[in-house]
């Protein structure tokens, strides 16, 4: 069978490892790589790797300095040798013994580019799950890029995080060639996930979940980060610039106010912290746009 790779970026992740790589290592998948990016760690997550990389030969070390989640996400795209890619988050873990099966046959029974799961969270500060699915019922959908798109800001099964997030997803390699995650930039997976779904022909989705997400733990993005810039405007700017000239423009309709919003978190984040260039630029946009409402497009 065609080879999977599993990209995990891992920076100081060493109380939550074991369980990822468990899971992954059980896979019941045939052929599958798991290449395990340590991003200049200082604890122990370097030897919990090493640990299973001399027990399993489809784990692989790559070690660099410290650079940050999108450059070990492409030292591991660089490193790939499957036919087709996912990625798993260092402090998250599979929730079945099948993801890795069930997502190549939801992308390979319906011919499909990408291929998207659901997910459940785990509340790490609270010790608790948030089941997101509660049906039994696990209805395949495909859709074109465009209607992706029109799914993007939907509440329905938390679709929008299946939107925004790499983790949860089976790739064709392809989808990757020329594309890499921008480097030292927060908001990572916003500035490049459309960009896949735009490349691609199919996208399948399914509400099965068949990952777990690890949310605000000591430390992770979601608990330091200054919470407008994980709403990225570059994202949302590139994203309706490139909607435009495509004539995608349901979607931009769409997407008019999330973006207004966002340009009023940043605004009010920005004059939190003095941020006094980043609360002008914000600003004067939300001033242009209050300007030509009547023919905002």
């Amino acid at each position: 069978m065609p080879k999977i790779s599993v990209i995990i970026p891992i920076y100081n992740c060493q109380d939550f490892l074991d369980e990822c790589l468990n899971s992954i290592r059980k896979q019941d998948y045939p052929d599958f790589e798991v290449i395990l990016v340590n991003d200049g760690s200082t604890d122990d997550s370097l030897d919990i790797c090493q640990r299973f990389a001399q027990g399993d030969a489809r784990f692989k070390i790559i070690s660099q300095e410290n650079q940050g989640t999108s450059a070990a996400k492409n030292a591991g795209l660089e490193k790939a040798t499957g036919d087709y890619i996912t990625f798993v988050d260092a402090d998250d873990w599979f929730a079945r013994d099948d993801t890795l099966s069930f997502l190549y046959q939801l992308l390979t029974t319906n011919d499909a580019d990408v291929a998207v799961g659901n997910f459940n969270e785990y509340e790490a500060r609270e010790g608790k799950y948030l089941i997101h699915i509660l049906s039994d019922d696990h209805p395949v959908i495909n859709y074109t890029p465009h209607e992706w798109f029109q799914n993007e800001y939907s509440d329905d099964e938390y679709i929008s995080q299946c939107f925004s997030t790499p983790w949860g997803k089976l790739f064709k390699r392809q989808l990757f060639d020329h594309l890499r995650f921008p480097v030292g930039k927060i908001d990572e997976d916003d500035l490049t996930m459309w960009k896949t779904y735009l490349r691609a022909t199919k996208i399948s989705y399914c509400n099965l979940p068949i990952y777990v997400y690890r949310n605000n733990r000591a430390g992770s993005i979601t608990d330091v980060a200054n919470s407008a810039q994980l709403f990225s405007l570059p994202a949302i700017e590139q994203r309706m610039t490139l909607e435009n000239l495509i004539a995608f423009h349901d979607i931009i309709e769409r997407g008019k106010n999330p973006y207004i919003w966002r340009l009023q978190k940043h605004r009010n984040e920005a004059l939190k912290v003095a941020e006094r260039a980043n609360f002008k630029d914000a600003q004067q946009k939300i001033t242009l746009i209050n300007k030509y409402k009547h023919t905002f497009y």
